[in-house]
């Protein structure tokens, strides 16, 4: 996938629904080819000309879908891919059996669209996501009937976990901001901000600004002014 063209299969039985989304899917790496589908026939139909799928987004009541048993003909498809699935449903019952039957992600269609860019680069890059309100609501119901609940997310449990300060950090992270212009913004010492830095990366475990830009950011915790360079070059 490096230097070359990330394929992604985005099916949905709504072309304005393709057409929305694009420009977001678009901006999860730097040459994204989207190949569209209307059905899940469909859907394996282009995934098997376009080999190799490099992530999938199907919705969730699309035509062939069947109950999931869609989600299962892709995967025999396209068996090592990241799949997300789209739903205009937030509920977290929904999440949790699209999770059980095998998808990478759950992302609901009221989602922003930076957030949506986040979730997606996160799944491309194998990383299982779920909004973490879904999450906890989907564990109050587990505890409620004693059942098994999705792993929690790393971005829920690392929102709760930061300090106000790194908080702020965190916030001019996503804005693009380089160490240095977030010492001038918050007027504190270089220095200061990479240990803040750092103990962001400790508690949402991750290695690298990117990847905390885009844990942040497929949480819908920001919406930055500058989404498109949202990482600085400084870490």
């Amino acid at each position: 996938m490096q230097g070359l063209s990330v394929n992604v299969l985005m099916a949905d039985d709504h072309r304005m629904v393709r057409e929305a989304l694009a420009p977001f899917v678009r901006r999860i790496a730097r040459n994204v080819v989207i190949l569209e589908a209307s059905t899940i026939e469909e859907a394996c139909r282009v995934a098997t000309e376009n080999q190799p799928i490099d992530l999938a987004v199907l919705d969730l009541y699309m035509p062939g879908m069947d109950n999931l048993a869609g989600l299962s003909r892709v995967r025999q498809v396209c068996p090592k891919t990241p799949i997300v699935i789209l739903s205009g449903s937030s509920d977290p019952e929904d999440m949790q059996r699209v999770l059980d039957a095998g998808a990478t992600g759950y992302v609901p269609k009221t989602m922003i669209g930076s957030a949506l860019t986040g979730a997606l680069t996160l799944a491309l890059s194998g990383e299982r996501f779920v909004p973490p309100d879904l999450y906890f609501r989907a564990a109050e119901i587990g505890e409620r009937r004693n059942a098994p609940v999705v792993e929690p997310s790393q971005e829920g449990e690392a929102r709760h976990g930061l300090t106000p300060r790194q908080w702020a950090v965190l916030e001019l992270v996503v804005a693009g901001l380089s160490n240095k212009e977030i010492a001038r913004r918050l007027d504190i010492e270089e220095i200061t901000v990479k240990v803040h830095v750092q103990g962001i990366f400790r508690k949402m475990q991750v290695v690298n600004r990117t990847q905390a830009a885009a844990h942040a950011l497929a949480s819908g915790w920001f919406v930055p002014r500058h989404a498109a360079s949202m990482v600085a070059t400084n870490s």
